[in-house]
């Protein structure tokens, strides 16, 4: 692993992590498709998803004054959600907690251009239903909505399922403006991927990173933060004017060729 290489996957988790077309998914597949080593895939992986966390903790830290203030502001709507917040967001984590070590254990036989494809084009599925059936616009973010988000971002440890994606179009679903599911979408993101630094930072605390050197994490955790950064911004204002159905379109259609590749043994 170059840093160059390590550059370019930087910036493709960065953009991607927000932008919901599955950043695991693009990783994997930018590695196969340039011939790649996979080396230390999946704890450099963890180390550019923690750069993506940064982003994510400094990006709103408005938020994190709001709910501090919020104790001692007892009135208004924004008051009583930021007063829901942590608890939300507990609600959305509880199911990941319980299955997310059980399932890190497997992820490995999922890193190739096949199964990466074919759950594409169910992340594309999902978009297209919670964008056709959902609800009227909901007054309040509801523990209900906040624990079927969380459900379902189980199943976006798979590469290939965009967790922001589906995520969202579940908030969306269940009558959330989509820039408000989104939001709600990244925060949940915090808990999850400090989930995945914890199972991986033996690896990482060991010094070996499975034939990575240290510089090359750094590098790569650097550029991850700042793409990252800009990027949840310009993901925010596309949620606020554009449906998921466009997104759901490009994945379906990645995943499309990427199935027909693997087919053939060509990929």
């Amino acid at each position: 692993m170059t840093y160059f290489q390590t550059i370019i996957l930087a910036i493709v988790q960065g953009a991607t992590e927000f932008i919901p077309i599955s950043s695991s998914g693009h990783l994997v597949l930018v590695r196969a498709w340039f011939g790649w080593s996979d080396e230390g895939g999946v704890v450099l992986d963890t180390v550019l998803h923690a750069g993506s966390l940064l982003a994510i903790l400094l990006y709103f830290w408005r938020e994190w004054v709001s709910i501090l203030q919020s104790r001692r502001s007892p009135n208004g709507e924004d008051a009583t959600f930021y007063r829901k917040l942590p608890l939300l967001l507990s609600v959305a984590t509880l199911p990941i907690f319980f299955t997310g070590p059980f399932i890190a254990e497997h992820l490995e036989r999922f890193r190739n251009g096949g199964i990466v494809g074919l759950f594409m084009i169910i992340t594309a599925g999902w978009f297209f239903i919670c964008e056709n059936k959902k609800k009227d616009k909901a007054p309040t973010f509801t523990y209900r909505t906040a624990l079927l988000m969380g459900l379902v971002q189980i199943i976006a440890l798979i590469p290939g399922v965009s967790r922001s994606g589906v995520t969202t179009a579940t908030g969306v679903l269940c009558g959330q403006k989509r820039e408000n599911a989104a939001r709600f979408s990244f925060f949940m993101a915090i808990p999850a991927i400090i989930g995945a630094i914890i199972l991986k930072s033996p690896e990482m605390l060991s010094g070996t990173h499975l034939g990575l050197p240290s510089s090359i994490l750094w590098v790569g955790f650097v550029t991850c933060f700042t793409v990252s950064f800009f990027c949840i911004h310009f993901c925010l204002q596309l949620f606020r004017k554009y449906s998921l159905v466009g997104l759901g379109i490009y994945l379906a259609g990645v995943g499309i060729v990427l199935v027909c590749i693997k087919h053939v043994y060509i990929f």
